[in-house]
Formats: C-alpha cells, structure tokens, sequence
C-alpha cells in the first residue's frame, strides 16, 4: 500500500511541477509579445511624427515657416545630423543631412530610431533643455517650428513655454 501512496504523490508532484513550468512559460511568452507590440507601436508613432515634421519642412520651404504638434512617443529625442561638434551619422541616414527620431539620445548604441533625409542642412534646438540641442519629446502636445532659409536650411526648434503661475 505504501509504494502506491507514494507512486500517487509523486505523480501528483510532477504534475504540479510540469503546470507551473507550463504557467512561466506562457507568462515569459505573454511579457515578450507586450514588451515587442509597445516597440513597434512606438515605431509607428515615430514614423508618424516624421511623417509630421517632413510635410512640416515641405511647407517651410514653400513658405518660410510651418509649425508642427508632435505627441508621442514620449521621452524620445529628435535630433538632426551632422550633430554639432561630432561626425557620428546614424546608418539611417543615406544623404548628407537628416533628422531622426531616437528612443533614447540617438547616440550610436540606440538602436530603436528612424530617419528622414534632406539634401540641404537641418538644425534641431530644444529651448526647455539644457543641452539645447536634441528636442525631447516630454509633456506632449510639443509644438514645434521650422523654418526655412535658403542660405541655412532648416531650423526645427521646440520653443519654451511661457506660462503664468
């Protein structure tokens, strides 16, 4: 009788053990399909505020000047290249100019970022950051302007907000 109690344990054990390895794997397998559906829905946002900015530029080169909202993904970074004092150009970039859109400082490790490119130069100035450079996308709606300028290119700058308190 004993060695059939025990044989019934053990049984039972195992299937308790097998359910619960059933269990976390399906719980591994429901985290990587959220963690990789929010990335690409980030990439569809980003995709759509370049979308933005192009016809932005389009509009600024027929005009002199366009404004534009950009409202997600928050806290990603848009920024143009050539950047500044550094010759790093994301692959992305195929033209001499661009401007992309990065999940984190579009710093040659990011590698969730896009692109658009432009024949003629592309500056980026964010006026509520300190670095003054890169425009972060932070408490959207963020309006941004570009303007036009036949000798200097492009100038998409993020204005600081003036509110009174």
């Amino acid at each position: 009788m004993e060695k059939k109690g025990f044989s019934f344990l053990g049984n039972e054990t195992i299937g308790i053990i097998v359910a619960v390895l059933c269990i976390l794997v399906l719980v591994a397998l429901g985290a990587k399909l959220y963690f990789t559906a929010t990335s690409n829905s980030n990439l569809e946002k980003a995709q759509n505020n370049l979308d933005k900015i192009k016809l932005g530029m389009e509009e600024a080169k027929k005009s002199g000047f366009a404004s534009v909202f950009v409202l997600q993904p928050t806290d990603w970074v848009i920024t143009s290249f050539p950047y500044q004092y550094y010759a790093y150009k994301p692959e992305k970039c195929k033209l001499d100019y661009c401007v992309c859109i990065c999940e984190k400082s579009c710093s040659e490790s990011d590698k969730n970022y896009l692109c658009i490119d432009e024949k003629e130069p592309i500056n980026t100035e964010d006026a509520t950051s300190e670095e003054g450079v890169s425009i972060i996308i932070k408490n959207p709606p963020v309006l941004l302007k570009i303007n036009y300028n036949k000798d200097r290119g492009y100038t998409i700058t993020r204005e600081k907000n003036e509110q009174k308190g």
